[in-house]
């Protein structure tokens, strides 16, 4: 029997834990039990209670994300470790696929599942089961006679090769949350992985820069199924990039006019210009009210050397057109301090905000600060060997290393003083000048209020020393975009 543990990774507004649930539907009910962080509080007793009195539990996977969520697993693994030795802790998730030596060290951890875990996880505990061979599943790392060995990586699967998602082995009321979309907001994931190069992306790395769709038919049939089951509003597509295939999303978004609901997902920009006009009149008819998509940067030079292919300036302000002219919200994230000129690139980025907003208000600017989840050949030419990840998992837990993983510290040794203290007023200024549109809960008098105090310095791009708007932003209880989400 195995013990999936999701940890806690949002104080509001909990996602369904869908990566838990893509490995749950591999096995029985009967061998499977759900503790999701998110909906509990501390959750090691929770989790003791099944150990101390369900016969036969003798795993326990976690999924591991940076940030929040690596600093419960770290918690719970070594405190479930150290009181139940005999059970087998096994992660996986984005940051278990990169940092594997670390946590086999740690002792903690008994293996480590590396990219897509379904199949990995079946072989896996058939083979401990059976005392069979381990070398031979992909995907798979572990330890043996203090070495870490690493086994082949595991290629995605059609999803429709696996089988349907367990959503009856959860409850799903308490994840139907309000956002910016809807009253009942549910998530659903339709494709895996991205075929685009993209120099910092941690996807390409475990995909292979390869994507495997999930048929229309079965998307349409899933959503309907939860459509009749909790009467949503509104939908997510946690896909990495949903947007691909022109002709799947114009059929799943025909199917989902008959819903009438809101709806969500990330795209490139590049792919999504190349859509014919039907094809964004359709999206609008079926309720896509915003797009996800990654700018990045405001600087050709910059784009061009983290392979942002098709993606300039002016093809983003033509995103942003296109949007303002099918009355679609654009998400714009930006990811500053990746260059070799970072001042420069600095006020490349700024001016083509400027020009975003004044081409498109209802933009959302989404900024962060570069943290590499993984050191990837960018990320090693960039920081050279002024930087280096913690040697071990206690140093993980250090709250500076979370708020690195959650692009909010200050520890960026490859760019220059200063960099990071004016990076972070510049983003004061830029959420007061412009409150983003899904933040429901800022105080009303804000959206007025807060532009008027912001737009001097704004405008003469005086950013130091923001504190009146920091003040004011909270007085406002305003949320960062990627801080609250939809």
């Amino acid at each position: 029997m195995i013990l999936f543990f999701n940890p806690r990774s949002a104080t509001t507004k909990p996602r369904i834990p869908l990566s838990i649930l893509a490995l749950m539907r591999m096995f029985p009910p009967e061998m499977t039990i759900l503790v999701d962080g998110n909906l509990i509080g501390d959750p090691v007793p929770v989790l003791e209670h099944y150990l101390d009195t369900v016969t036969g539990l003798r795993y326990c996977a976690i999924t591991v994300m940076p940030g929040p969520q690596l600093q419960v697993a770290i918690r719970v693994s070594r405190s479930l470790k150290q009181k139940y030795p005999h059970v087998i802790i096994i992660w996986g998730g984005y940051f278990a696929s990169f940092h594997y030596h670390v946590i086999l060290e740690s002792g903690w951890v008994d293996y480590v599942i590396r990219g897509p875990g379904e199949q990995t996880l079946v072989e896996l505990i058939h083979a401990l089961e059976d005392n069979g061979p381990l070398a031979e599943i992909p995907g798979l790392i572990r330890k043996e006679q203090g070495t870490v060995i690493r086994n082949a990586d595991r290629t995605l699967v059609q999803p429709d090769d696996l089988p349907r998602m367990s959503w009856d082995r959860l409850d799903l009321t308490p994840y139907l949350s309000t956002t910016f979309l809807g009253s009942k907001t549910i998530n659903y994931h339709s494709s895996t992985g991205c075929p685009y190069p993209c120099t910092f992306c941690a996807v390409n790395e475990l995909s292979g820069r390869s994507w495997k769709p999930e048929s229309v038919e079965r998307t349409l049939a899933e959503l309907a199924w939860l459509y009749e089951q909790y009467d949503y509003n509104a939908l997510e597509f946690h896909d990495n990039n949903f947007f691909i295939s022109e002709s799947r999303v114009r059929e799943i978004a025909s199917g989902l006019i008959s819903f009438q609901i809101a709806w969500w997902g990330e795209g490139s920009i590049a792919t999504m210009l190349q859509y014919k006009q039907e094809t964004w009149s359709m999206l609008r008819r079926s309720g896509l009210k915003m797009v996800f998509t990654g700018a990045e940067s405001g600087s050709e030079q910059h784009l061009a050397a983290l392979q942002k292919q098709g993606v300039s300036p002016a093809t983003i302000l033509e995103f942003a057109r296109v949007c303002l002219a099918y009355d679609i919200v654009p998400e714009f994230s930006f990811m500053l301090g990746t260059g070799t000129d970072p001042d420069k690139e600095f006020a490349q980025t700024r001016s083509l905000i400027d020009q975003i907003k004044r081409l498109n208000k209802q933009s959302i600017i989404v900024l962060y600060l570069f943290s590499p989840v993984a050191l990837t050949p960018h990320a090693v030419t960039l920081m050279g060997t002024d930087f280096s990840f913690p040697s071990t998992l206690e140093e993980w837990e250090d709250a500076s290393w979370r708020e690195f993983d959650l692009r909010r510290g200050s520890y960026a040794p490859w760019l220059p003083a200063g960099y990071v203290r004016k990076f972070r007023n510049f983003e004061t200024v830029l959420n007061a000048r412009f409150p983003a549109v899904s933040n429901i809960k800022m105080k009303s008098w804000a959206r007025t209020w807060l532009p008027r105090f912001a737009s001097w310095r704004y405008r003469t791009k005086v950013y130091a020393l923001p504190i009146e708007l920091k003040l004011l932003l909270h007085w406002a209880q305003y949320q960062r975009p990627e801080e609250a989400g939809l």
